[in-house]
């Protein structure tokens, strides 16, 4: 049997639905549990960023982007209009952070298309904003392997800023405090305060 989960910041969210779409939110994991191949159209998207992400019927015009967790569950990320829907879960990555533990929703193609911008304007020879921050550093504190060639890139404050606004929020945090200078015990403490239970 399916189930269905709702992920704990879009339940923050839920309220800005409009009473009709959050109503048929509310009623989706029961729907879900007796039929998810059939009565709520679950839909695979080909060529996505992640292939456990999926969409499900809300309602003819609204859709939910879920990820495929394992063990026939389901999380329920967001409900939008069925080509924004669409079009927002093509370009997410989803995971685990294997540092922290929290589940991040990540837009790897934006970031990557942000640093490629900001630093076609840097000057040639600039130091970069985390010439003193080990890769291991950034590891240890849970920023993804794959942004750290992008974060090394960044050579001012502004930069760092904008970049870390793509991120996965405690992915954000913990870059602006290693480019602040923090140590990575430093920082990990602060994201435990702030992030884990």
């Amino acid at each position: 049997m399916a189930e269905l989960l709702l992920d704990k910041a879009f339940l923050a969210e839920l309220h800005k639905l409009e009473p009709p779409i959050r109503q048929k939110v509310i009623e989706l994991p029961g729907k879900f549990e007796q039929a998810h191949h059939t009565g709520v159209h679950l839909e695979k998207l080909n060529g996505s960023a992640d292939d456990r992400v999926r969409t499900v019927r809300v309602d003819q015009s609204w859709r939910g982007v879920v990820v495929r967790l394992g063990g026939g569950r389901f999380a329920l990320l967001r409900v939008m209009p069925h080509d924004d829907a669409n079009a927002w879960a093509m370009k997410q990555r989803f995971g685990v952070n294997p540092a922290t533990g929290i589940i991040e929703i990540t837009d790897v193609p934006t970031i990557a298309e942000q640093v490629e911008k900001v630093t076609a304007q840097e000057q040639p020879g600039q130091s970069s904003a985390f010439e003193n921050v080990a890769d291991k550093d950034f590891r240890q504190v849970g920023v993804d392997e794959e942004f750290i060639p992008l974060l090394r890139k960044l050579t001012d404050e502004a930069d760092v800023l904008a970049i870390s606004s793509l991120l996965p929020k405690a992915q954000g945090d913990a870059v602006l405090m290693l480019a602040d200078g923090s140590s990575p015990d430093e920082v990990w403490a602060e994201l435990a305060q702030d992030y884990l239970i």
